[in-house]
């Protein structure tokens, strides 16, 4: 049925709708439609080509993980875990997760990393912002469906995952190029990041000042994801000397799965301007006494509104600058690296953008600063079993990650990092991690 607009000449305002019978003719597009989408819904196997079916099993169920909801014991129903160096003091007698062993060998070491060329196969472009909850105009790879999702990586599936060797992975300096420091402010900002003369006296005074602040020997790197609700890891993150915890992620209520320690807090852009809002009494955001919030992404306007702000209102948390050098010269392209080789490996390319999570940028930055690094409640969980995105509720907690992202690249990035010895990855699930 389709209707025809009649308009009255003699009376512009006299408006009619005249019907026009076209049965036949819908019905037959009616009934096209039908049949294309039972043929497509009840497909066999076998037509889903070469690439779906050899696609790697863990990578394909990982695409759908964020969207499968937790059952009631599933939030609930929690099993001891210890990990990081410090495991064997916390266990008494308990055997360790494998994933969880100390290790010493050190991969961090110099070395060149192809980002020209990754970024001409597909076209990539840089941003100096984070995802702020708004999607900006990101390079991204592109996000297709079914076998042609695949067919810009080669078909075949390498048996063994790409290592990360001559891939820069480390800084020449990393106090120095990490953070801004009224020592080198000038040449690190420029632009909308310059900060403005009264707030230089809050930067620190220097990088060896800034070092001699804390021990910064066993660091855990706390993420937010709901596989976190599946083991009581708070004890052994308490353990460790530094504790990072990402964005808002809350530890009130949350002791045994996540400890209650909390000396850092990396900020995107987004909650960094809510923390510079003072939203953190409006919205319950934690605040804990002696606190450094490290922001990332973020303007120099951005960093003067918060350190004058908490400078007045709490004068014990301190505010560090992170230097976008760092974000967008190092841990940007070492993934957009790594993310090439495992396309030429035949795995991906994964769906997402090219920005960084905070939380690998995290991971990076400690990975630079202490002597072990041991990530907690990054990635699913270890047995594959469904996680709600964030372990708790409220507080700005969401359902799904931002598209800007590619959780599926920074997971497999992690996971070769742990698998090198550079980072001790600690996943739950079923009372044992994996890596």
């Amino acid at each position: 049925m389709n209707f025809r607009l009649v308009l009255n000449a003699k009376r512009p305002g006299n408006v009619k709708f005249k019907r026009v019978n076209h049965l036949n003719q819908s019905t037959a597009v009616a009934l096209l439609l039908l049949i294309s989408v039972t043929l497509y819904t009840t497909r066999p196997k076998a037509w889903l080509g070469k690439y779906e079916t050899q696609f790697e099993p863990e990578i394909r169920s990982h695409r759908w993980r964020s969207k499968l909801q937790p059952t009631q014991d599933q939030q609930t129903k929690s099993s001891p875990v210890y990990c990081g160096e410090n495991a064997s003091k916390a266990l008494s007698g308990r055997s360790a997760s494998k994933s969880c062993r100390d290790k010493s060998k050190n991969l961090f070491e110099h070395g060149e990393a192809p980002v020209s060329k990754a970024e001409a196969r597909y076209g990539l472009q840089g941003s100096r912002q984070d995802s702020s909850g708004r999607v900006r105009k990101q390079g991204r790879l592109p996000n297709l469906h079914t076998g042609a999702a695949y067919s810009r990586c080669p078909g075949n599936i390498s048996r063994h995952h790409p290592k990360l060797d001559g891939l820069s992975v480390r800084l020449p300096d990393p106090w120095s190029d990490i953070f801004i420091t009224q020592e080198n402010h000038r040449q690190l900002l420029r632009d909308e990041f310059a900060i403005s003369p009264s707030s230089v006296r809050l930067l620190p005074a220097s990088s060896g000042a800034l070092k001699s602040r804390r021990k910064w020997g066993s660091c855990a790197a706390v993420g937010s994801s709901g596989s976190l609700r599946s083991a009581t890891f708070g004890d052994s993150i308490d353990s460790h000397d530094v504790v990072l915890r990402i964005n808002q992620a809350p530890t009130f209520r949350y002791e045994a799965l996540v400890g209650s320690k909390t000396n850092l807090r990396i900020l995107n852009k987004l909650w960094t301007l809510n923390y510079a809002a003072g939203r953190f009494k409006s919205m319950a955001l934690p605040l804990e006494r002696g606190v450094t919030l490290i922001i990332t992404r973020s303007t120099g306007k951005e960093f003067d509104r918060l350190a004058g702000f908490l400078q007045n209102y709490r004068p014990d948390v301190e505010v560090l600058y992170l230097s976008s050098r760092f974000v967008t010269g190092l841990v940007r392209k070492l993934l957009l690296s790594y993310r090439s080789r495992l396309c030429q490996s035949g795995r991906g390319p994964y769906p997402g953008g090219t920005v960084p999570s905070s939380g690998l940028v995290a991971v990076l930055m400690f990975a630079h600063l202490c002597r072990n690094v041991t990530v907690y409640g990054m990635g699913p969980r270890a047995d594959g079993g469904s996680a709600p995105y964030h372990y708790f509720v409220g507080n700005g907690a969401r359902h799904a990650g931002t598209p800007v992202h590619s959780w599926g690249a920074e997971e497999m990035l992690l996971r070769q990092l742990a698998a090198e010895g550079g980072i001790e990855l600690c996943r739950a699930g079923r009372g044992r991690g994996g890596a």
